[in-house]
C-alpha cells in the first residue's frame, strides 16, 4: 500500500510539469509535500512558458524564443526525471519563482 501511494506521488508530481496541468495540481494537492514542490516548479515553469509565448510576438525578442523555449524544455525534462527519482531537489531560480507564484495564490 505504502509503494503504491509513493508511485501514485511520483507520478503526479512528474505530470504537474506538463503545462497548466502543475497549477492545478497545486491548488487541489493538500497533503503531499513532495507532490506540491514540484507543482510550484511545473507551475514556474508553465508561466515562463506563458512568457515566452508574449515574448513571441515582439520583434527582434523573437529571434532568442526558440533558444529559450528549448531550454525550458530541457528542465521540463529534468524536473520530471528528479520527480521519477523521488528526488526533491530544487531547480535554481525555478523554485525561488514557483515558491513566489504559490505564496501569491495562498493570498487569494
Amino acid at each position: 500500500m505504502k509503494q503504491e501511494k509513493e508511485t501514485n506521488a511520483k507520478i503526479l508530481a512528474a505530470v504537474s510539469y506538463l503545462s497548466v496541468v502543475g497549477l492545478i495540481i497545486l491548488l487541489i494537492e493538500k497533503k503531499s509535500k513532495f507532490v506540491i514542490h514540484h507543482a510550484k516548479q511545473g507551475t514556474a515553469l508553465f508561466a515562463l512558458e506563458v512568457i515566452l509565448m508574449i515574448l513571441a510576438y515582439i520583434p527582434f525578442v523573437n529571434m532568442v524564443v526558440p533558444l529559450l523555449g528549448v531550454l525550458l524544455f530541457g528542465v521540463t525534462i529534468y524536473g520530471i526525471v528528479l520527480a521519477l527519482k523521488n528526488s526533491e531537489e530544487k531547480i535554481p531560480l525555478i523554485n525561488d519563482l514557483g515558491e513566489k507564484i504559490a505564496d501569491l495564490l495562498k493570498k487569494k
